[in-house]
Order: C-alpha cells, then structure tokens, then sequence
C-alpha cells in the first residue's frame, strides 16, 4: 500500500470516528493544518476504489467514508499492521529517520526524507540536528552537502557499533530470545510491520547458522556467557559476516595487540576459521582482533575459580574494586568490605566491563528499569562509586553497566541485613580526662552515627575499674592510654572524631557485635533505685539554681576569662584557684575551643565545687571574641564536677546537657543571645526531658 504516513494517520482517524467529523476536528486529532488535511485527502479516493469505499463530504458539516463495515474493517487492518509510525511524534519519527540513514548508507537529498515522512524539509532539517548526538557516541557524523544529499561519514566500527546499538535500543529483548532459543522467524509476525522493517538492519538467515556454528563448538567460554553477551555476540558475528561478505571491513588500527596467546584469541580464531569455511569469505586479523574484543568483554554466568577470574592485571582490578565498594557509601563500607561474594562478582564484571567501555560496546541490560525502581538508593550509591572508574577510563560508564554492578551491592545489602538479626549492640566507653565536655561532644557524634548499633557511656580516666571494663567492649578515647594498665582495648581517635576515626569504630562495632555479651553485674535493689533517684533530684535543682550567664570585654585573654568565671563559680571564695588550676590543666590536654559551632566548652573534675555546676558567658555586645587563641567563637560554656562519689550520675547530666549542645540548634542560638533567663528556661526544659528519660531506665 502506497500511502504516505501523514495519509495512514488521517484514514485510522476517520476509520475510528466512524461518523462524520469536520476538517477542523479531524486537523486537530492528527495535530496538522486543516490545508494540509485537504492536500492529503485531494486524491485518495483513488486509493479507496479497491477497497469499495468512498471519502464523502457535505458543505457546513464535514466527511466520512462511505462503504461496508466489512471493507473499512479490511482496510483498518490493513493500515494499522503497515502503520506503527505516527509521523507527528517526533520521537518516533526521528527513531525512524535512524533507521533509514542506517539502512541506507547512500546519500539522499532532504526532500527524499520529508517525502517520505509526510513532513516539511524544515522539520527534516531539525531531526536531522537532533538525531546527530546519537550518532557521535559512535564517531558517526551527519554530512549535508548542497546538491549531493545526505549522508552518513565515519568508521566501519562505528557504523556497526550504531546497527549493534539501534537494534539493542529498539528491537524487545524476548523477540531476540525467541529467535536465539527456537530459530523461528514466526515471533516477528506479532511485532507490526515497522518493527519487522528494524530486522533488515542483519540478515536473520545468517543470525541462525551464526548461532548454530557457536552452539556447535561445544566451547566452555561461550556456553557459559550469560544471554545477553551470549546475544551480543552472536549479532555482532552476524553483522560481521553480512559486511565482510559486502567488502566492508574494520579499518586496520595503529599499534599491536598482545593477544595472540590469549585463550579469547584463540577462540576467535576458531570462530572466524569456521565462519570463513560456513560463508565461503575471509576473515582479516582486525575482524578477529574485534572478535577476541566481544569474547574478553562477555559476562560470564558464573566465576569457576578466583585463578581463571583475574589472570590478566588481577592487582589492578582488585583495587578497583575494592575502591568502588569503599566509595559505595551508606555507612557500610567496612561490613562490605568483608563480602567475599560482592567482591569476586565486582572483581569478574569489571574485567569484562573495562573491556565494553574502552571499546564503545553496547550492552543491553533488561533490569536496568527495574533495578532504578526497584533500588533506587543502591542505584544511586552506585553510579557515585563508579565515578573513580569513569576518571581511570576518561569517559563515562553506562547506566546498563552500573546497573549490573548496582546487582551485586543490593545482593550483598540484603546479605549484610541477614547478618544483622543475628548483632547484637555494642557497649562503647567514650574516654575524657573529666568523664564530660569533649567525650560527651564525641559520645553525640557516635549516637548520630551508630545510633541503633551501640550503648555508649563516658568515664573519667580514674574511674575506670574492673567492673566498668567487665561492661564495655571497647573504650574510645582522645587521650594517651600509654600509662594506664587496661585489660579492654582502647581506639585513639581525634577529639572530634575525623571520618577515619568514624571507619575504625564502624571495624569494632561490626567485630564486637558477632561476639557474646560481657558479663555484668545487676543490682536490683529497690532501696538503692530510690537513693539514686532522690540523688538525680538533688543535683538538678541544685544545677539549675547555680545557671549563671557572664558578660564580660571582647578582648579579654583565654586565662583571664577562665579566672573570671572560676571566680563566680567557686564554692567558696578561696576555691577559685583549684577551678582555674584543673581547667587550664586540662585545656592543656586537649583544647576544649570547637570554633566550628562557634563556641568552648571548658570542663573539669575539681575540688573547687561541692556539687554540678554549669555557667555561660558571652562578650557584653554578644560579638566574637576577638583573642586569636579563642578562633573566633561567640560563648564560653563551663561545666564544672566535684571530686566525689557521685562522678556517674554528675557526669550523665552534665554529659546530656553538652549532647545537647550539637543536637539542639535552639540551644546554642539562646546560649549567644546572652539572656540569662532565656538560657535557664532552655536549660530547665532540657532536664525535665532528661529526668523522664532517667526515671524509665530506673
């Protein structure tokens, strides 16, 4: 049938109406101008003849077709099986004009292809330019020449890398599957005529006696690829045979390859040998260097040994893959680190994935929509861990490709999340010189990070003892554990806990949580639960009604602020040197000043308090402090506890409140307003919280 596209989609319209429609109606539905309507229907009556139907019109009110129901449902029929193209999508449209510059190699001037889609030369002229960096992934060029055409320049490689890639894009994966498993072309009667017309793009009677010489080789390394790299090159073979029959051969390249006396070189060789006595040709080096390519590049459907996996730059792809799962992110670096199975699979799909990307080799993956949908979290992590392989390869990894690597982390995922059932929470002692400040600062840091993995409890240096290490499994500390005889291990880390601080308590969070719980000691004592109690009553009260907020110069020294609010803490009025003294000795430690939030935290054990004690300051104009060693921050926090019996209880609270510092952004915000009672009433609302949090573990 000798109709132009735009005419198929005016005779389906009127076909579906069955009724009388305006021009205007009908110009609407097929998104045309109504001139343009009446130039497609001038002469198609001509066309209906043999079908016994007729176009009709009346004045004022529009046409239809005229004829049995019978005869437009023939012609319906007709149309829709040679009609699967509509010629106002542009998407499909330029598809199309793909496959016809693909099909067709010729030069053919413009007009040829707005006759053919029923178009202006105009909007050929802008598929043209839109169609171009599809084809310039593969070194392909559209070339316009005035009064010679179209036509389209470039390598042999690149044009069979085009047909590889329009055939992957656009021909359904089971149609391939059918014809692979069964040989029978009958599956492409079910497709419609415009996909039937993509197939003569390869001779299918080549494809089939190509699939039955691979099948009949009985060769392990083929028999194991997996269906799609088993379909890859099976067509990439086939469209070898029909060009090299046609004289077209891959251009000869620069430099020599070293793969003759690989195993995939062989193989190849084989091939071509059997391809050559099968289609009476002649298979040049390039063509089976092209060959060796699809083979080194074929995902296997299993690694029988680690040996057979990486014989080729094995060091080299061990890194890579171990630096991909590093990057991979989440939190989970080090608990996959420690799959064997998510690191042999990488390990195996990088070999041959290396080999697809550095010679533009399309692969097809039919999970790939799934995988994004289905994972998109892994999908994401992915693609941002494969970015270090796309720096090594100067270009960019494909999402078909990420989405087969992005299978091995959602595997391993679901692996790590079995595991985790059988974990249990870790118990982690966060070390400081007094038991609060700093350790409570790293203690908030830890809770954020392995909030639902571990129990974390602060201690003072000096009252770590047999029954506290009997409750921990490991102690953090940013302190010299040098001179302290412990039987628990201790993890140096930074003061605020730089991220490789963070993997190595992530290391013994993951190796401790596999382990059987400590023993410990219970004390159940209901007298004992009240004391304790009537304790935490005590010391709240007492802590909110010694709330103190100073103000003082903003260029007042380190040591001179420290005198002062020593000062003004001091039990008693010769008890200010002990503070001042135990302050500026631990700041001598470990400085207290965290100048990214903008403020210090000054802490101390000290026999120049009685009980808790916690006091603010700001500058009198509530600017920074302007004395280089304080870096700029806005207030002065002191959190000060007695040398007594209570260190546990003193320290939880006043641990809480420093947690509180990172966790409650309002917190900090009042604490530089400088506004005392404002402060108190934050402070109050933060330790009725805490105290309800108490009572339930009483």
């Amino acid at each position: 049938m000798d109709i132009s596209p735009r005419l198929k989609q005016i005779l389906l319209v009127l076909l579906e109406q069955d009724k009388i429609i305006s021009v205007k109606t009908l110009s609407e539905k097929v998104e045309i101008s109504k001139r343009t309507v009446q130039r497609e229907l001038e002469y198609v009556n001509h066309i209906l003849k043999q079908y016994d139907l007729r176009l009709q019109s009346k004045t004022g009110k529009g046409i239809w077709l005229e004829g049995e129901e019978e005869k437009k449902k023939e012609l319906e029929k007709e149309l829709k099986e040679t009609c699967q193209l509509d010629v106002n999508d542009k998407n499909q449209r330029r598809r199309q004009l793909i496959f016809e510059i693909l099909k067709d190699r010729e030069p053919q001037k413009l007009f040829y292809y707005a006759n053919l889609f029923g178009v202006s030369e105009a909007t050929i002229s802008k598929d043209m330019e839109a169609i171009e960096e599809w084809f310039a992934w593969m070194d392909l060029k559209i070339v316009r020449k005035q009064g010679y055409g179209v036509s389209l320049e470039g390598s042999e490689k690149g044009y069979r890398l085009a047909l590889r890639r329009f055939m992957d894009e656009n021909i359904k994966r089971d149609v391939w599957r059918e014809l692979l498993n069964s040989g029978s072309h009958s599956v492409l009667e079910k497709e419609g005529q415009a996909h039937n017309d993509y197939y003569e793009l390869m001779d299918l009677s080549i494809f089939d006696q190509v699939v039955e010489c691979m099948r009949s080789m009985h060769k392990t390394k083929i028999s194991r690829m997996e269906e799609s790299s088993y379909l890859g090159l099976a067509m990439h073979l086939t469209i070898a045979v029909e060009r090299v029959k046609k004289g077209n051969f891959l251009e000869e390249e620069e430099g020599e390859s070293d793969w003759e006396e690989s195993e995939e070189w062989k193989l190849a060789f084989e091939l071509s040998e059997r391809l050559n006595h099968l289609f009476q040709i002649h298979m040049p080096k390039e063509e089976i260097e092209y060959m060796c390519l699809h083979i080194k590049g074929a995902r296997l459907q299993y690694v029988e040994n680690e040996q057979m996996m990486l014989q080729e730059k094995q060091e080299e792809i061990e890194e890579l893959a171990s630096e991909i799962i590093h990057d991979f992110g989440g939190g989970m670096d080090y608990e996959l680190k420690q799959d064997e199975e998510l690191f042999n699979g990488l390990s195996a799909d990088l070999k041959a994935m290396i080999v697809r990307i550095e010679n533009k080799m399309t692969t097809y993956n039919p999970l790939l929509k799934q995988i994004k949908e289905s994972y998109p979290m892994v999908f994401r992590h992915t693609k941002q861990a494969v970015s270090i392989l796309e720096k090594r390869l100067g270009v960019p990894v494909p999402e078909s490709e990420i989405a087969y690597l992005a299978m091995h982390f959602s595997a391993a995922i679901l692996r790590l999340e079995g595991r985790k059932e059988n974990l249990r929470k870790v118990r982690i002692g966060v070390i400081c010189a007094s038991g609060i400040g700093i350790s409570k600062l790293m203690e908030s840091k830890l809770e954020q990070r392995f909030h639902d993995q571990i129990e974390l409890e602060s201690y003072a240096v000096e009252d770590i003892d047999e029954n506290v290490e009997a409750q921990i499994d490991f102690f953090v500390s940013s302190l010299s554990m040098e001179y302290h005889s412990m039987q628990t291990e201790v993890i140096m880390v930074a003061p605020l806990l730089l991220e490789e601080d963070m993997k190595k308590i992530q290391q013994k969070i993951f190796q401790y949580g596999t382990l059987p719980l400590k023993k410990e000691k219970m004390d159940n004592e209901f007298a004992k639960q009240l004391e304790e109690v009537s304790l935490m009553v005590s010391q709240i009260k007492g802590i909110l009604s010694r709330c103190t907020c100073m103000r003082v110069e903003e260029h007042i020294e380190f040591e001179e602020l420290v005198q002062a609010m020593a000062e003004k803490a001091a039990s008693y009025p010769d008890y200010q040197y002990y503070i001042q003294r135990d302050v500026l000795k631990r700041e001598k430690i470990a400085t207290q000043i965290v100048a990214d939030m903008g403020f210090a935290l000054l802490h101390a054990r000290t026999n120049g308090v009685l009980e808790p004690t916690i006091l603010f300051c700001v500058t009198k104009d509530k600017t920074p402090f302007v004395n280089p060693y304080m870096q700029g921050i806005k207030a002065v926090i002191m959190m000060l506890m007695p040398r007594d019996k209570n260190v546990k209880q003193n320290g939880q609270i006043l641990g809480f409140i420093s947690s509180s510092l990172i966790e409650e952004e309002d917190f900090l915000t009042t604490i530089f307003s400088g506004e005392q009672e404002q402060i108190k009433h934050y402070l109050t609302k933060l330790l009725k919280a805490y105290f309800n949090q108490y009572l339930d573990t009483v």
